[in-house]
């Protein structure tokens, strides 16, 4: 929420160098908190020796984290346009879940009732 505050009052002095800056910080919050969770979370299941489920919506997550870790570091300034590509990797990742669903069948043992 602090993060959320401070690039409100800084994006209020409307200056295209803060506007972009503050862009690239979130862009950045956002690459490094995907990373971060998807790496805990494969902790987690190795730590546990858990079965493995989720190739699909994995496989979906660390694609548009990569999308948005190139995009990010090819782009010196962001502008106001960027907005809609970036918006569009949201349908993208879940289409991106249901394709993968189809190519890999859930395990035997993972379908509740057999």
């Amino acid at each position: 929420m602090s993060e959320l505050i401070g690039t409100y009052v800084q994006a209020r002095k409307k200056r295209k160098k803060v506007i972009s800056m503050l862009y690239s910080m979130l862009y950045g919050g956002v690459v490094m908190n995907n990373a971060v969770s998807l790496a805990t979370f494969l902790l987690c299941l190795i730590a546990r020796d858990l079965e493995w489920n989720f190739a699909a919506e994995t496989l979906s997550v660390v694609f548009i984290v990569t999308m948005m870790g190139v995009f990010g570091g090819y782009t010196v300034n962001y502008l106001t346009a960027y907005i809609f590509p970036v918006m569009l990797l949201f349908p993208l990742a879940v289409g991106l879940v249901a394709l993968f669903q189809l190519i890999w069948k859930p395990a035997a043992s993972a379908v509740v009732g057999c």
